[in-house]
C-alpha cells in the first residue's frame, strides 16, 4: 500500500486511486473481523501505510484504522510486555 501511494505521489495516475482505497476498505474489513489482542502486533506494521492514505489521498477510513490500532498499541499493555519480555 505504501509503495501504491507513493508511486501515485509521483505520478498522479487517477487508476491508482481507487485501488488503494480498496485495499484501505479491506484492511478495515479484515481487522474489524478479526480483532483479537494477538493480532494487535501485527497491525501495527499497518500504521504508517495508513497514515500515509489518510494524509495524502484524504481517507478518513485509512485515519480511524489507523488511530485504533495506535490506541491498542498504546492501550494495551499486553501487548507491549510481550516484546519487552521477549
Amino acid at each position: 500500500m505504501y509503495a501504491l501511494v507513493t508511486a501515485y505521489l509521483d505520478d498522479p495516475d487517477e487508476k491508482l486511486k481507487p485501488i488503494i482505497l480498496k485495499m484501505v476498505a479491506g484492511l478495515d474489513d479484515y481487522v474489524k473481523a478479526t480483532r483479537k489482542e494477538k493480532d494487535v502486533l501485527l497491525f501495527g506494521f499497518l500504521i504508517k501505510s495508513l497514515m500515509v492514505c489518510a494524509g495524502y489521498l484524504n481517507s478518513e477510513q485509512a485515519l480511524n484504522l489507523s488511530t485504533w490500532i495506535s490506541n491498542c498499541h498504546s492501550q494495551n499493555s499486553t501487548a507491549f510486555n510481550r516484546l519487552i519480555d521477549y
